[in-house]
């Protein structure tokens, strides 16, 4: 078991799709590109900035399904894994995540307003809206912590005379 475990982790080390998350669980290319245009390479720069497909799209005047198809595309996703390591060493997957950021509201919005999804998923998609835009709401948090002594004068003279105490031991240190 041992052994396989060090396969498995060596794999994640060298297998290029691995250190772009973006891209596991990719479907197989629509079709097969067999060359490279020149809007490849600048949708592999945008694309690794963490710009969803369909903006990609949008900004390079092409169809959706292309880019998509175009995402699918091993050499592609090679690509787009090396510019980010190049570009932020490979680490940093924020502009991923970020690029992905409105179609993940649409896709709350979508199944927000379903009627055919349960009304419990409605609600925590609706709920999950509020949160990203408003910031969860505050909990308030009371406490309570009562003193009970038997002789709170006594207890009033000892605290002073603690204090008394600090505070001619901190007049000592500062006199050294």
């Amino acid at each position: 078991m041992n052994n396989e475990h060090e396969v498995r982790v060596e794999t994640q080390r060298t297998d290029p799709l691995r250190v772009n998350p973006h891209f596991v669980g990719t479907k197989e290319p629509m079709w097969e590109l067999n060359s490279e245009q020149a809007w490849h390479k600048v949708a592999a720069f945008v694309f690794a900035t963490g710009v969803s497909a369909r903006e990609v799209a949008k900004r390079l005047d092409r169809s959706e399904p292309a880019v998509q198809n175009l995402t699918r595309q091993k050499w592609f996703q090679e690509q787009v894994t090396q510019i980010i390591a190049e570009l932020g060493g490979g680490k940093d997957i924020m502009p991923l995540i970020q690029g992905e950021q409105m179609n993940s509201l649409g896709t709350l919005v979508e199944m927000r307003d379903n009627p055919r999804v349960p009304a419990a998923a409605r609600i925590s998609c609706a709920r999950d809206i509020l949160d990203r835009g408003l910031g969860k709401p505050t909990q308030r948090i009371e406490m309570s912590h009562e003193v009970h002594s038997e002789d709170p004068v006594a207890e009033v003279e000892k605290l002073e005379q603690e204090n008394n105490r600090l505070r001619n031991e901190q007049q000592s240190c500062e006199m050294r």
